[in-house]
C-alpha cells in the first residue's frame, strides 16, 4: 500500500470512528433526556430542542476530538518510521 492510500484509509477510519462516537453520545443524551426529563417541560421547550442537540453535538465533537488527537500523531509517526 502506498503512502497516499495509507493516509486516505487512515483518515476514512478516523471519520467513521468520529461519526460513530457522535451517534453514541447523542443516543445516550436522548436517553438521559427521556429518562430524567419531565414531560411537561418538553412541550414548552420543543422550540429549543434542536438548538440543544446542535450544541450538544458541538460539545461532543470537542470531547471526542481531544480523545482522537493521539491517532493522527501515531499515523504521522508511523509514516516517518515507515519512510526511513
Amino acid at each position: 500500500m502506498n503512502r497516499k492510500q495509507f493516509i486516505i484509509n487512515s483518515l476514512l477510519k478516523l471519520i467513521i470512528l468520529y461519526v460513530f462516537t457522535i451517534i453514541v453520545f447523542s443516543i445516550i443524551r436522548l436517553i438521559f433526556i427521556i429518562y430524567f426529563g419531565e414531560t411537561e417541560h418538553f412541550s414548552v421547550l420543543k422550540d429549543h430542542f434542536f438548538l440543544v442537540l446542535r450544541n450538544s453535538i458541538r460539545f461532543d465533537t470537542v470531547v471526542s476530538l481531544f480523545g482522537f488527537v493521539i491517532i493522527p500523531i501515531l499515523i504521522l509517526i508511523s509514516l516517518i518510521i515507515h519512510n526511513t
